[in-house]
């Protein structure tokens, strides 16, 4: 994965409804999430004692609902986990698509800005000029 092309514009998350691609810091990679309601929320401790206190923090929860790898230069590699994919309404994988597609753009932009300013700065190397860093 060429992890210099990973910059500020490209972390951000991008959110359609329910359904969120983001960077995960933990996995290293993007993850495409599903959000539903925290029943956790506003509740105490005694009604859900084998929850951690963290649970009780948040109005959502979510799953990771797949990976989204872009090792391959044109093309995404999307895993689901386990049969999640398969369990979202029609209106869900709607967003999944959708959420999918910006992200995919969003990389391909970025990639295209980074292959830009390599070109430019090869281009002034190959003139005897100082290239940007």
């Amino acid at each position: 994965m060429d992890t210099d092309l990973y910059n500020e514009k490209l972390f951000e998350s991008i959110r359609i409804g329910n359904i969120e691609s983001r960077w995960s810091e933990v996995n290293k990679k993007f993850e495409i999430v599903k959000w539903f309601p925290n029943i956790c929320y506003g509740k105490s401790k005694q009604e859900f004692p084998n929850c951690d206190d963290s649970c009780f923090r948040y109005p959502e929860s979510c799953v990771v609902v797949a990976f989204f790898d872009l090792y391959h230069k044109y093309e995404p590699d999307i895993r689901s986990v386990c049969s999640r994919i398969f369990d979202l309404t029609e209106e869900e994988f709607r967003y999944f698509k959708e959420v999918g597609n910006q992200a995919w753009d969003k990389y391909m932009n970025v990639r295209s800005d980074k292959l830009e300013e390599y070109l430019i700065n090869k281009a002034r190397e190959s003139h005897g000029c100082q290239a940007d860093s």
